[in-house]
């Protein structure tokens, strides 16, 4: 009699800390679940303040509140070096992650605090490179989810006909929104620094509370240029929507009026970054559609290209079931045939032409 064999382990088994690394990478590198989007929020509200509250170590006239930074700085730094040391363990590939231009981005937005700590007067400088940390909001890609959310958001706005669905959501590039949010910085730190060096007067209040109210009136408006100056891909057409704060504006172009799709780059930073001009031309009285700053433009081309081919093809599929159904219908409901006069009968004779005068139209130069 055979011995029995041993018990074989589940498939899933072996790969459970595969699977554990797998989901931190995934929490943390790409926003998702309740864990991902409220680790992607903490990143950007630490960031921001980190970059406000600098003034408050380099400016000697506000000494007083460096402690107050310091606290804030450990504590932001200890934020951020979990994360970076959770993104080592879980990365796919470590040495790749590590060596990567965003994995040297997360190592430079927590080295210069501990180069700081050596208190040396040639690293005293290394504060500054606090600044890097502002590279890391570029690195907040658009998830899955964020996509999904921004498709059922604006299914309700955009009106779509019955059958039509969204396939893609084309945003701007991360960069673009670094660029607006110089201004509402710059804002928050001259408010900052006007209510402190002002010792809390009531003047040095009023001028740091406008100033933070026009921060958040930038910052708003950054927020909708990137969230929502953007293109929908249908499977009938593309919808373009562009958002500002007292409304919105659309415009769209179906699938079978574009007669050429262009992805330009529009600099070297755009070749480096990945960004670009997406020119459509169109059959249409639109004559010429061009969407800028698209993240990944050139695939994003490809994907109208392959689209409208696809559209081709369905309509063509279409046009050949009719006509089968017709040929069909021909088939089944023969035309009578015409009868045939009997032989030794003249043929039918036309009718002579007559003399018909021409029709008379009014000189277009006579009132």
């Amino acid at each position: 009699m055979a011995e029995p064999l041993p018990p074989v382990l589940p498939p899933s088994a072996p790969h459970h800390k595969h699977a554990f690394r797998h989901d931190i990478w995934e929490t943390i590198e790409y926003g998702k679940g309740f864990w991902g989007k409220l680790i992607n929020s903490l990143i950007f509200l630490f960031i921001l303040l980190s970059l406000i509250i600098l003034p408050l170590e380099l400016i000697p006239d506000l000494h007083k509140y460096h402690l107050i930074a310091e606290i804030f700085e450990i504590i932001v730094t200890s934020f951020f070096t979990i994360e970076y040391l959770l993104l080592v363990y879980a990365a796919p590939s470590r040495l790749g992650y590590i060596f990567s231009w965003w994995g040297i981005i997360d190592l430079l937005s927590i080295a210069p605090y501990f180069v700081y700590r050596a208190n040396t007067q040639i690293f005293r400088f290394a504060r500054i490179g606090r600044v890097v940390r502002i590279l890391k909001i570029a690195h907040m890609k658009a998830t899955g989810e964020t996509e999904i959310a921004i498709k059922e958001k604006s299914t309700k706005v955009l009106r779509l006909v019955e059958g039509e669905e969204i396939q893609k959501v084309v945003l701007q590039h991360p960069v673009f929104f670094l660029i607006g949010l110089i201004l509402p910085l710059a804002l928050t730190i001259g408010g900052l620094i006007i209510i402190l060096i002002g010792n809390f007067h009531q003047v040095a209040l009023t001028g740091g509370v406008v100033l933070f109210l026009l921060a958040l009136l930038f910052l708003y408006k950054g927020w909708l240029d990137y969230h929502y100056d953007v293109m929908y891909l249908t499977n009938l057409r593309i919808i373009f929507q562009n958002k500002h704060i007292f409304g919105s504006s659309f415009h769209h172009i179906e699938y079978p009026f574009i007669t050429n799709i262009r992805p330009t780059h529009t600099g070297i930073w755009s070749f480096l970054l990945g960004y670009g001009s997406i020119a459509i031309d169109t059959a249409s009285d639109l004559a010429e559609i061009v969407h800028k700053n698209a993240r990944d433009h050139e695939k994003v081309a490809q994907e109208i290209h392959e689209y409208c081919q696809e559209y081709k093809v369905a309509q063509s599929q279409v046009a050949s079931t009719l006509a089968g159904m017709q040929k069909a219908v021909d088939g089944a409901f023969p035309q009578p045939a015409i009868p045939r006069p009997p032989s030794g009968f003249p043929p039918p004779q036309s009718s002579p032409p007559q003399n018909t005068p021409p029709p008379q139209y009014p000189d277009p130069g006579v009132q």
